[in-house]
């Protein structure tokens, strides 16, 4: 009976060390750049949802839509998470014209859009970028899910 007792103990310390051994600090800070396709929506939630990752900022850039209807929709997502805290730039217009299916992906919903979304004052995307990484301690990996118009400016 007494090695019973010995062995379940030694056994649930073991395996509870092992479910709380995650420290809490995500090993990635990362900035994020996407140009509103619809891939890009489901990377993003991918992004939010891990332990191990912390997204400093998302950049909206020019490719399927628009970047102030990109930054509509990142919003969105931001607010259906609970990740209203993440901060959302706005890159410039290009001169490019906006791909045969950016019609079909402007119709899909990434979240329930608020009324007070339309109203936000917008920061532009290279003035976020500068400002989040200036003196940020970690190493930042920025992720293009776009073009790289964003990261070149």
């Amino acid at each position: 009976m007494f090695k019973k007792i010995i062995i379940i103990l030694i056994l649930s310390a073991f395996i509870g060390g092992q479910l709380s051994a995650h420290s809490g600090k995500p090993k990635y800070h990362v900035i994020i750049d996407t140009d509103g396709a619809l891939d890009d929506m489901r990377s993003l939630s991918v992004f939010l949802s891990g332990n191990d990752i912390r997204v400093l900022a998302i950049t909206c850039s020019q490719g399927t839509l628009l970047p102030d209807s990109v930054y509509t929709k990142v919003r969105s997502l931001l607010s259906v998470f609970h990740h209203e805290g993440i901060q959302v730039g706005v890159g410039d217009k290009t001169g490019q014209e906006l791909p045969s299916w950016s019609s079909f992906t402007r119709g899909i919903p990434w979240g329930n859009p608020a009324k007070k979304i339309a109203s936000e004052k917008r920061e532009e995307a290279t003035i976020l970028l500068n400002r989040v990484s200036e003196n940020y301690p970690e190493r930042i990996i920025l992720i293009a899910l776009g073009s790289l118009k964003t990261y070149a400016d």
